[in-house]
């Protein structure tokens, strides 16, 4: 694989990524949300099976897809993405200053997370953004596309590139495509940020699991605070 195959290859998420949630942002009534945390929790499986299959036929099959690693790469994942965290506030500031525009976000999956749900609902929301997401974005980014670059690329050059694509992925495209989003890529910004970290710790742990826990842990943390 070459940067040109990685850049197609996260398109490609992408579009998928759509057509798996784009039926959630064209009802406009929010009493149709009734179940919305199951709903949640059914496009995470399915784009998780879905990489599951597509990582395991396609990935370099050079080594388990959870290698082993020494245990000490987990806890400095954890800890790591725990930290990420609380750096997220000085980068948004350094995004604010440069864009200059302040992100107001209108769609109904936007305003769906300031609805009044059960308390089942947060528990499910839970499993989907902090276990079940960062399972599937790792497998994909780092297991499937960086271990292919890191053939052809030296390991800084990589990192960035596949930080920029994960980066890519959490750019706000179906709000903006319909009008319901001025965010120029808040989000995205940190999301690059992070997966410097997730890289450098996927190349250097040689193992896919400390990378998932980072991920975990910044996902947890961003949740829970």
């Amino acid at each position: 694989m070459n940067i040109g195959q990685a850049i197609l290859s996260t398109l490609l998420l992408i579009v998928i990524l759509s057509l798996v949630t784009i039926w959630a942002m064209i009802f406009p009534d929010l009493e149709i949300f009734s179940n919305i945390a199951f709903a949640v929790l059914i496009d995470s499986l399915i784009m998780l099976l879905l990489i599951f299959f597509f990582v395991r036929k396609f990935r370099v099959k050079d080594r388990p897809m959870l290698a082993p690693t020494p245990w000490y790469w987990y806890l400095i994942a954890i800890c790591a993405g725990v930290i990420f965290v609380f750096t997220q506030g000085p980068l948004r500031i350094i995004f604010d200053s440069i864009i200059s525009i302040e992100p107001a976000t209108t769609s109904t999956v936007g305003t769906l997370f300031n609805y009044q749900f059960p308390t089942y609902f947060y528990y499910i929301k839970f499993l989907s953004f902090a276990v079940i997401g960062p399972i599937s974005e790792e497998l994909f980014f780092r297991e499937f596309q960086q271990q292919y670059l890191h053939k052809k690329y030296t390991p800084i050059l990589v990192i960035i590139v596949n930080a920029l694509l994960f980066g890519m992925i959490h750019l706000p495209i179906m709000e903006w495509g319909l009008g319901h989003s001025n965010d120029m890529g808040r989000q995205a910004f940190m999301a690059f940020f992070g997966a410097l970290g997730l890289g450098y710790i996927y190349y250097k742990s040689k193992s896919v699991g400390p990378a998932i826990a980072m991920h975990m842990a910044w996902n947890a943390t961003a949740l829970l605070l």
